[in-house]
């Protein structure tokens, strides 16, 4: 018996130095691979590969500009977007990240609608599971914070926007508990994102690259050498190295847009520096495609500092996806109308001085079809909204989709509506950029188009369009002078005596606490002739009368607005 466990371990033991050596083996091979030997190269410029994986943490600290591709003038202007604040920290021992960012708006038409010193947000990481934890201020919650007495009694005032402020508001405490927000974890696509955002750093994908990724694909460009990197959780990027200097130059990667599709997301790194025996950069610059996306300078480079404990809580470990499922929506008649309904997805109750605007659609009725104008929500949401256009008017299919400028937030679901045939309808400016977004591939996140391709059908508007049977005349407008897109269009129903816009002004209220357009829409209004008796906002509350929006008009006009507006810009860019 003793003999056979002798002979038992004996051979156990040659055949775990057998493994062993095998693979050190294998190991030695894909050492000695070009790709290898490159990536070796890199961690030596880095500071050396020892050094490179020894790093327990990293502190990234500075400021930039960041792009908003819902802030353009023209589908071809340049982005404008955010003055940015950040600091990321890399818990790379543990792979857990925190990103902490303060937003300063630099687009004319948002400028005011921002909290004092910014609005702020905080994305984390925790391996796999990603998550957002309460900040200290948002676009939304901060303006009732830091206002509290302004801004929450300028939609009472001038009748249009929300109209409680006084009686009820003793009661919000107990109706609407106050407090951060609890930690929200993020499922899906967004998940992954993130978590291949912490690899868009040389020093992160280094070490993930050393960590047991698989490289192939060792190529020249001009100046630069390519590897390909898989890393062991499956994620692929591209990692583009100085030939002299062996430094890190990109790293990019295919990633799933749902508005752009397939998309080469790339960031690229400039003047590095030396910190603790390393060398990091301090410029990083990303783009998506032809689109700048961030162009970031690093005050600070914190090597092995405390960062304290970044671990997902467990509200989020053990949080669960909610299964999908359509979007309630509200379908309000426009009133004094028959056949045109403002949609909008359903926002629960919510405090009144934090009541988001809403991003809504107008659907019309025409003898036999429908019209929709804007689409401010993906597949999902358009899908919603045919159901509920079959469900009011059961016999006549959306057939006309009007797009009122381009803006990927009230544009999102137009590629739905090819899907679903409807023919697109927009500026003359807008037709380029919308033919390229339906052409667009969606292989990464498969979309309605993707799996049921239909040809597109697109009408470009100059100044002017018509649509009309015996039912309904739709007029079609550019808007000329508009603050926030040259390639606006509003439709008016002279029949019903309703304007319907988005963003070409926008109803004041807590939350929307500036109107820079209300004037160029009225000088729209007087060119055109046009006998409103209502409007309808789509990225706004309500639907005012004529005589409030030109009450609205006159306030905009005043000494008191102008003096609050210039008091929000020296909060905003003192506390920034």
């Amino acid at each position: 018996m003793t003999q056979m466990r002798t002979s038992t371990l004996l051979v156990a033991a040659a055949v775990t130095i057998a493994v062993i050596g095998g693979a050190c083996v294998l190991r030695g091979r894909a050492q000695g691979t070009p790709e290898s030997q490159l990536l070796d190269e890199v961690a030596v410029a880095l500071g050396g590969k020892a050094r490179v994986l020894g790093v327990r943490t990293l502190v990234v600290e500075g400021g930039g500009r960041q792009g908003d591709l819902n802030a353009l003038m023209t589908a071809e202007s340049p982005l404008v977007g955010w003055e940015v604040r950040f600091k990321r920290t890399y818990d790379l021992a543990n792979g857990r990240m925190r990103v902490w960012q303060s937003n300063r708006s630099l687009f004319p038409a948002r400028f005011d609608l921002q909290p004092a010193g910014g609005a702020r947000l905080v994305n984390a990481l925790d391996g796999d599971i990603a998550f957002t934890l309460p900040a200290d201020g948002s676009m939304i919650a901060a303006w009732a914070d830091s206002n509290a007495d302004g801004l929450t009694s300028i939609g009472s005032t001038w009748g249009i926007g929300t109209p409680e402020r006084p009686a009820s508001m003793e009661a919000w405490p107990t109706k609407y508990p106050s407090g951060p927000q609890p930690p929200q974890r993020i499922f899906g696509p967004v998940a992954v994102t993130r978590r291949l955002d912490m690899l868009q750093h040389p020093l992160t994908l280094v070490r993930a690259a050393l960590n047991g990724g698989k490289l192939s694909g060792r190529r020249t460009e001009a100046n630069r050498e390519l590897i390909d990197i898989v890393t062991p959780k499956g994620d692929k990027l591209t990692l583009a190295v100085d030939k002299t200097t062996k430094l890190p130059e990109s790293v990019s990667r295919i990633d799933g847009n749902a508005y752009w599709g397939d998309v080469v997301l790339k960031t690229s790194f400039a003047s590095y520096e030396d910190v603790s025996g390393l060398k990091l950069p301090r410029r990083l610059l990303t783009t998506m495609d032809r689109f700048f996306q961030t162009d970031f300078y690093v005050t600070w480079n914190t090597v092995d500092s405390e960062v304290g404990d970044l671990a997902a809580p467990a509200s989020v470990v053990n949080a669960t996806q909610n299964p999908p499922r359509p979007p309630a929506l509200v379908a309000e008649q426009v009133p004094g109308t028959t056949g045109m309904w403002k949609i909008w997805v359903d926002q629960g109750e919510v405090r009144p001085d934090q009541r988001p605007d809403t991003n809504a659609t107008c659907l019309m009725e025409l003898s036999d079809h429908m019209v929709l104008f804007d689409v401010p929500g993906p597949d999902a949401f358009v899908q919603a909204v045919i159901a509920k256009a079959k469900e009011l008017r059961p016999n006549k299919p959306i057939t006309q989709l009007v797009l009122s400028h381009f803006d990927p937030g009230h544009t999102a679901g137009l590629r739905a509506g090819v899907a679903a045939g409807m023919e697109l309808i927009t500026y003359r400016a807008n037709v380029a950029a919308f033919t390229d977004v339906v052409g667009r591939k969606h292989t990464i996140n498969p979309d309605m188009l993707s799996k049921n391709p239909q040809p597109l059908k697109i009408t470009s508007v100059d100044d002017s369009y018509v649509i009309k049977d015996s039912m309904r005349e739709l007029q079609l407008y550019h808007k000329i002078g508009d603050g926030e897109s040259a390639t606006m269009i509003v439709a008016y129903s002279p029949r019903d005596r309703v304007l319907v816009n988005t963003d070409a002004w926008n109803v004041i209220t807590q939350q929307t606490p500036n109107d820079s357009d209300s004037p160029s829409m009225y000088d729209n209004i007087v060119k055109r002739h046009l006998d409103v008796a209502r409007h309808v906002p789509l990225h706004s509350l309500g639907m005012p009368t004529q005589a409030e929006f030109m009450k609205q008009l006159a306030y905009t006009r005043s000494m008191e607005y102008q003096f609050f507006r210039l008091a929000q810009r020296l909060r905003v860019d003192s506390q920034f």
